[in-house]
């Protein structure tokens, strides 16, 4: 989870509403965010902040869900990792992009692209907030399967910038 620089809510993966290209209601993994609820003092969902794509025109089908949130530290602006998995089988291996919107979920930026069998291990930012750090890996093959992490020993840290973007 990444909490808001004030503290007040928190942003992290959960199963949120998505509808795939033939217009069937259906889930995937999004950004929800999160924030207090004093009369129950429980935490509850009070908005999604990204929704995930579900391409139900080929078999199996094409998911898309987000993982890693990290607010920026003026709050401002929300980085997370957009994940494509090209069959609902896990055969092949996953697609990601680096994407920062605003923190109402708004103007989504795709700050770059990584090759499939890549996963990302790990997202914060900068102190000043103008670079994006995080690690990438090879992502596990296992069994035929390819599973939602990345391989350790393979990881990378790298920075680009939160505005422009470019080579990592």
């Amino acid at each position: 989870i990444s909490w808001a620089p004030n503290g007040s809510v928190f942003a992290t993966p959960a199963y949120v509403n998505a509808t795939t290209q033939r217009g069937v209601a259906s889930a995937s993994v999004g950004i929800a965010l999160f924030g207090f609820n004093a009369t129950t003092g429980q935490w509850q969902r009070t908005g999604q902040l990204t929704s995930p794509r579900i391409f139900d025109f080929s078999i199996p089908s094409v998911i898309e869900t987000h993982i890693l949130p990290a607010f920026s530290p003026s709050g401002q602006r929300l980085a997370y990792f957009e994940i494509t998995w090209p069959d609902a089988l896990l055969q092949n291996p996953a697609s990601a992009r680096l994407v920062v919107i605003n923190a109402d979920g708004s103007n989504p930026t795709v700050l770059s692209a990584f090759n499939p069998g890549f996963y990302p291990m790990g997202l914060t930012w900068s102190a000043d907030g103008n670079q994006l750090v995080f690690s990438i890996g090879q992502q596990v093959q296992s069994g035929g399967m390819s599973s939602p992490f990345g391989r350790p020993e393979t990881a990378v840290v790298r920075s680009i910038s939160s505005v422009t973007g470019g080579n990592a």
